[in-house]
């Protein structure tokens, strides 16, 4: 049963922590029994029964080109902020996608003299996840990564 998890009222329930019959695996609706909550199961594990579109050989270079060149781009202004040319209120600002995809993660680890566990608390204090790219943060959580680097 590893890889359930059951939402129920804001709870998430592991697979340890409730039963369930085999036939309610098909419907996704279960009960945890174990604990008195209902809700719906999900499979991370299982995996999606819509294929991916078949790509020709040209499109599938093509696509690989893409992301080369946006590594390469998001290598380049990572490079710039450790070099100190790019301030993190600068890259904050931009617009374009290269900043927006990249990892804020990666940008602070990217600043001199913070490595990954200065870093990880920069982030912890801002109240960042570790995944949040710069164009999904909002502005309570730019000016909280403003305040903390500055300090």
């Amino acid at each position: 049963m590893h890889g359930y998890v059951q939402q129920a009222d804001g709870i998430a329930l592991t697979s340890k922590e409730f039963s369930v019959r085999s036939a309610d695996l098909d419907t996704g609706a279960v009960t945890a029994l174990d604990r008195g909550y209902v809700g719906k199961l999900i499979d991370f594990n299982r995996r999606s029964d819509m294929a991916l579109p078949t790509l020709t050989p040209e499109q599938r270079a093509e696509a690989l080109a893409k992301a080369q060149a946006a590594r390469k781009e998001r290598s380049e202004l990572l490079a710039k902020v450790k070099a100190g040319k790019v301030t993190i209120a600068q890259l904050l600002d931009r617009k374009d996608d290269v900043a927006k995809k990249t990892k804020v993660s990666q940008v602070i680890k990217a600043l001199p003299g913070y490595g990954p566990a200065k870093a990880a608390a920069v982030m912890e204090e801002a109240g960042i996840d570790d995944n949040r790219r710069v164009g999904g943060l909002g502005d309570q959580q730019r000016r909280k990564l403003l305040d903390a680097v500055a300090s």
